[in-house]
């Protein structure tokens, strides 16, 4: 799935649309030249991240784990199979927390079986929906987060894992890594 982006899922809905709503302007950029259409870029504002974890956890940086996040959700686009492949020797001493509470199924399945033999009881696949509070609860038992996109995939989780302390690890061909680099 490396380097390959998620278009199979959405191709014919990306055919009828004639702009895109994003925080991102290479967002549009790939979607062009991915499914061969010229779209029109509407720029969409993104939830601060006091918003996105009020009620939630402390504003204050809290005291983080040992563990490995990996990815955000159950969907190819993220790369969970490659980068467990990849990146796997290098996890072998920490616990591995991959939330798949949603997405394709057969996808999750998959994940979940190469994460399992891969790193064995280390692997922990979160594949039930979790209410916000105990969510980033749980994220706190990690320090580290691999996002294998090479789309703008999460935004709202990276920001919010980055102020909570956490290091951050994605691909430079991803617009998140991009714009953050215009903006530094």
């Amino acid at each position: 799935f490396l380097r390959r982006p998620g278009y199979y899922l959405y191709k014919k809905s990306f055919q009828r649309i004639q702009q895109i709503g994003s925080f991102f302007p290479e967002d549009v950029t790939n979607a062009s030249l991915t499914f061969g259409k010229s779209y029109t870029h509407v720029f969409h504002g993104i939830v601060s991240v006091k918003e996105q974890i009020k009620d939630s956890v402390n504003l204050e940086l809290p005291e983080l784990g040992e563990a490995i996040l990996l990815g955000h959700a159950g969907v190819p686009e993220l790369n969970h199979l490659d980068m467990i492949q990849r990146f796997g020797p290098l996890f072998a001493k920490r616990k591995v927390i991959c939330p798949l509470s949603y997405g394709i199924p057969e996808y999750i399945d998959s994940v979940r079986d190469m994460g399992l033999a891969s790193f064995g009881d280390r692997f922990e696949a979160i594949q039930n929906y979790m209410p916000r509070q105990e969510y980033f609860f749980k994220l706190q038992e990690a320090a580290f987060a691999v996002f294998g996109a090479l789309v703008h995939q999460g935004f709202g989780n990276l920001m919010t894992l980055i102020h909570m302390g956490f290091k951050v690890f994605m691909f430079s061909e991803n617009p998140v890594y991009v714009l953050s680099l215009i903006h530094i």
